[in-house]
């Protein structure tokens, strides 16, 4: 078990080293956020999806970084970054984040969003426009109307969620599901993140339910991707996996309805729910074109 923990330890500084990022930390109010810079250039800030954290994004980084100023964030409550005690919400969330971009002295900002992280960004721009300049959403979590895939339907029929697993062998089931052509990556380095995560499970769990509310038989977001998109005049490029098993394809062409003309879309053929970890190479070069 320890050479395992140490082989993943060198694994992850080889990555970090790769996408030439050091780590670092900085102090809000209730904690230490934990992240990832490197680079110079226009600023990127790159938020990770539920469950994941900072180093689900190095592929993706060491792509970019010639181009690029990254801040790599663990969000509070996943990695290393502090867990709240309370207020567990997307608003909350916003709050702390910002604080963060505050404390950094960012201007400027490109978005990058995964999921729970796209939901993060899009309420983000939405609410401080005037730091954030442009803002990708990949497979952006709080679309109201979406249909719903078989991971949330088990959730609103009372289903322990997916999302939440509670041994290594949901972890592994969960992986799977989030990709459409897996990457290559050992099975026991897939335990070592899982176990990384136990400490996590209960602010996991308090945060999962305080953003995806359940309401009878229901999924509800308090600040629904429709109504906070509908109006927003920063650029917004969509990019989502047509095989996301996690989050609906169609979540896109409901956004697309809103009509609004600063706000772009890309399918992603053949891809999942990460294609940072999937498509990293595509990946950088869309968003490059975005942020352009």
């Amino acid at each position: 078990m320890v050479i395992q923990e140490k082989l993943f330890d060198l694994w992850l500084g080889w990555e970090r080293s790769q996408a030439k990022l050091i780590r670092k930390q900085v102090a809000i109010d209730e904690g230490t956020v934990i992240y990832l810079e490197g680079g110079y250039g226009p600023t990127l800030v790159l938020l990770h999806g539920f469950g994941a954290d900072k180093d689900s994004w190095n592929q993706l980084a060491s792509r970019l970084i010639d181009n690029f100023h990254l801040i790599v964030v663990d969000i509070p409550g996943f990695g290393e970054s502090f867990s709240p005690k309370n207020r567990f919400n997307i608003e909350s969330q916003v709050q702390r984040l910002i604080q963060f971009f505050i404390r950094k002295d960012l201007h400027n900002i490109n978005l990058i969003g995964n999921s729970y992280g796209g939901y993060l960004s899009a309420i983000l721009a939405k609410q401080y426009p005037a730091m954030i300049s442009k803002c990708v959403l990949i497979s952006p979590l709080g679309v109201q109307s979406s249909p719903l895939t078989t991971t949330f339907i088990d959730v609103v029929n009372g289903k322990w969620p997916l999302l939440l697993p509670r041994n290594e062998s949901e972890f592994i089931q969960l992986f799977d599901t989030c990709f459409f052509n897996k990457p290559m990556i050992p099975t026991f380095f897939l335990k070592q993140i899982f176990n990384r995560n136990l400490n996590k499970n209960n602010i996991h769990q308090s945060i999962f339910f305080n953003t995806h509310i359940i309401v009878n038989g229901e999924l509800h977001f308090s600040q629904s991707l429709e109504d906070t998109l509908t109006d927003i005049n920063i650029p917004i490029h969509v990019m989502w996996g047509d095989n996301d098993a996690i989050l609906a394809f169609q979540g896109m062409t409901i956004l697309a309805d809103l009509n609004n003309t600063n706000i772009t879309f890309e399918g992603l053929k053949n891809v999942g729910h990460l294609p940072q970890l999937e498509i990293p190479k595509q990946l950088s070069h869309s968003i490059e074109d975005a942020v352009k």
